[in-house]
């Protein structure tokens, strides 16, 4: 997911949280401050991953690239999306995608379907 305020929110208001819940630990890229580069690190925390949650939503070629590599090596990927994106792009758009929405812009709060 992109790293701004509104994809902060959903992470640490409904990602973390769901995810603790089930007994998973989340973790993002940006949780991570390590000297190395960062894209060795997103590579060996989707290897040592259990399941992978990618956002979606804006077409971030960073996070597709993620998606497909978590996809190359089996990984159980949970694909988000906000209702507002048009279309999914074709290499991704057959696979189960939970959409949520925005409640308001004022408290960026989020819902499920």
């Amino acid at each position: 997911m992109q790293f701004t305020e509104s994809f902060n929110t959903l992470y640490e208001e409904v990602i973390k949280p769901v995810c603790r819940e089930f007994g998973y630990q989340a973790v993002r890229a940006d949780d991570r401050f390590n000297s190395g580069l960062i894209i060795n690190e997103i590579i060996q925390s989707i290897q040592d991953a259990s399941i992978v949650i990618a956002d979606i939503t804006p077409k971030n070629p960073n996070v597709y690239y993620e998606v497909g590599y978590a996809h190359a090596l089996n990984k159980p990927t949970i694909l988000l999306s906000d209702k507002t994106q048009d279309k999914l792009p074709f290499d991704v758009s057959g696979f189960r995608t939970l959409f949520y929405r925005i409640r308001s812009e004022e408290n960026e709060k989020f819902t499920g379907p």
